[in-house]
């Protein structure tokens, strides 16, 4: 079963500057100012506020009608901009939704989402970051008051390579906020951070050997593409034709 994507906006008649006139530090403001391109699609709705002024500033919007877990057929269309709301309050497998949803985001296209500091597990947080990653997303962590902001931006860089520093700045991010509700997890992320390391170096050594291989390579072809022109050349003189000729001649008595 498709998913099925509406553009009907519901409760059009809210007014778009009461969104404008929400808190600068209120994360739903922060998730629907985060939408760029022109195409939105609304997976997790978090606002009426925030679909009026989606489509009041000429954003094309639409919402997802069905449940994606129902899903067996890709569908054609493409977004810029995912919003999932709170999405680690509201639905139980995170990463698992993420990974239904990204055939549907464009090639340059983002995921935002947000949820309050005080529901957050760290340990599913740092799963569904992990997953963002191997996913090809370069994740982007806002800090809000009280809650955290997160942007997952598609790349066609090794998003790897930015991995323990995205972790890094959430966990201070979250220091700053209540250091008690971490503490259990440090021997974890300790650990982690030091897997990402070791990831990191194996990669690097792999690149140099790959790179090694190629230069060996290019070398071995440069060799064979002179040999070749050494023996164009010969076969082509009328001393060449002649040595060719004898060392023929020499084969053949050889094998009698």
């Amino acid at each position: 079963m498709k998913p099925v994507f509406s553009e009907t906006a519901p409760n059009e008649h809210e007014q778009n500057n009461e969104f404008l006139d929400l808190d600068e530090n209120n994360p739903i403001k922060w998730e629907y100012t985060s939408a760029v391109g022109d195409h939105i699609l609304i997976a997790v709705r978090s606002s009426n506020l925030g679909d009026a002024y989606l489509s009041a500033i000429g954003k094309k919007v639409a919402y997802l009608r069905n449940d994606l877990e129902e899903e067996e057929e890709i569908s054609a269309e493409t977004f810029d901009t995912i919003l999932l709301g709170d999405l680690p309050k509201t639905v139980f497998d995170s990463e698992r939704y993420i990974k239904r949803l990204t055939p549907y985001l464009s090639p340059n296209g983002s995921f935002v989402l947000w949820t309050f500091i005080k529901d957050l597990n760290l340990n599913n947080l740092l799963n569904l970051v992990i997953t963002s990653f191997q996913l090809g997303f370069h994740v982007k962590v806002h800090r809000g008051n009280k809650w955290l902001g997160l942007k997952l931006q598609r790349t066609k860089d090794e998003a790897v390579n930015d991995l323990s520093e995205t972790i890094s700045n959430l966990i201070e991010t979250l220091n700053l906020h209540d250091r008690k509700n971490i503490q259990s997890y440090e021997k974890q992320i300790s650990s982690l951070l030091n897997e990402i390391t070791v990831l990191k170096k194996e990669l690097v050594d792999a690149y140099k050997k790959e790179e090694k291989l190629l230069q060996q390579q290019k070398k071995t072809d440069k060799q064979t593409k002179y040999l070749e022109k050494r023996y164009q050349a010969l076969s082509s003189s009328k001393l060449g034709r002649l040595t060719l000729f004898y060392w023929k001649f020499r084969k053949r008595r050889g094998n009698r």
